[in-house]
């Protein structure tokens, strides 16, 4: 029991000791940010020398088998019928864990416990994290753990701004969605966030940007043509009973129009 006790509190030390984020940049930093990524990314890489010995091998191998104890660890904020059943797991575990230890461990411990485990094992394994867009935008948002509400809201707007203005694939809203994920792994959680309300007011501004003459009812129509995915998952729809749903997709299109208007007015 003592040495249990002892590697709870170890691995919370360790999982403060994480780094989070580097600096807050603002949405055109971010762009630059995202084009210096994908031509690093898609840049011929060095041949290195590299150490195949029998310690090599293990060294990697454990470090990879750590990050991935730590990933099956962290948040699953998808409540899919996988994600259900991996949060009750963990409430299970949490209440045997203080049973034994003798104080009250919360379930949301294994969020930073797994953060502290991908990096204890990255450690280990040596060399750096594939830089992935989505690593590269999350680590660039510039939020620390005591982040609140309207901290992670402006971070997801920074990050959707971001990723629309460089979508040159139209995969801005899967990519966005990434980066939700993202910050949920990162103890960082977005349930009290409308994520995609966010992604859509910003991909309507951008729109507003670049079409300014349209009115309100050409827009609505191409804008629901294009983007229908991201407006039906917005909160106010979801919520929405099925008769209803069409006139909530204006409602919202309509406030966002109105407010991306008036800041092009303003700018």
């Amino acid at each position: 029991m003592k040495n249990y006790k002892y590697f709870l509190m170890v691995t919370t030390i360790v999982s403060s000791l994480v780094p989070f984020s580097l600096s807050a940049v603002t949405p055109d930093e971010l762009v630059e940010v995202i084009e210096r990524s994908r031509v690093a990314c898609c840049a011929p890489k060095s041949i290195e020398a590299t150490d195949n010995g029998w310690f090599s091998s293990f060294r990697k191998s454990a470090g990879n088998a750590m990050r991935w104890a730590g990933d099956q660890m962290r948040v699953e904020e998808t409540k899919t019928g996988a994600g259900k059943l991996k949060e009750a797991a963990k409430e299970a575990m949490a209440t045997a864990a203080t049973a034994k230890v003798g104080f009250s461990v919360k379930a949301s411990i294994f969020n930073p416990l797994g953060n502290a485990m991908r990096w204890a094992g990255q450690r280990i394994k040596g060399g750096e994290e594939t830089q992935k867009q989505m690593r590269t935008i999350v680590n660039n948002l510039g939020l620390n753990k005591s982040a609140k509400d309207a901290d992670i809201a402006d971070a997801l707007r920074t990050a959707a701004a971001g990723i629309i203005k460089t979508d040159v694939t139209n995969s801005a809203p899967e990519d966005f969605l990434e980066v939700v994920k993202g910050l949920n792994n990162r103890g960082h959680s977005t349930k009290s966030i409308d994520a995609l309300g966010i992604f859509v007011e910003e991909l309507v501004l951008d729109k507003v940007m670049n079409t300014p003459t349209k009115n309100f009812a050409e827009f609505a129509n191409s804008f629901k043509q294009n983007e229908i995915g991201a407006l039906q998952n917005i909160t106010p729809v979801r919520m929405a009973t099925t008769a209803a749903k069409h006139q909530a997709m204006l409602d919202y299109l309509e406030a966002a129009y109105d407010k991306a208007k008036a800041q092009v007015s303003l700018n």
